[in-house]
């Protein structure tokens, strides 16, 4: 029985551990895009064919 109960706390730390690293990695320092992005004609003409 006690070695349920250690394999269902190390599992949940393991689980912890792994999202803390998914966020500590996962956000980075710049932005992916601009600040002043803006759609350019091209990506609205592309945008509008693929709705069709």
């Amino acid at each position: 029985m006690t070695w349920l109960l250690k394999f269902i706390r190390y599992s949940l730390l393991a689980l912890i551990l792994l999202c803390v690293l998914i966020v500590f990695f996962g956000i980075g320092d710049e932005a992916d895009v601009e600040l002043n992005w803006q759609l350019a004609p091209q990506d609205l003409v592309r945008a509008k064919k693929n709705t069709t």
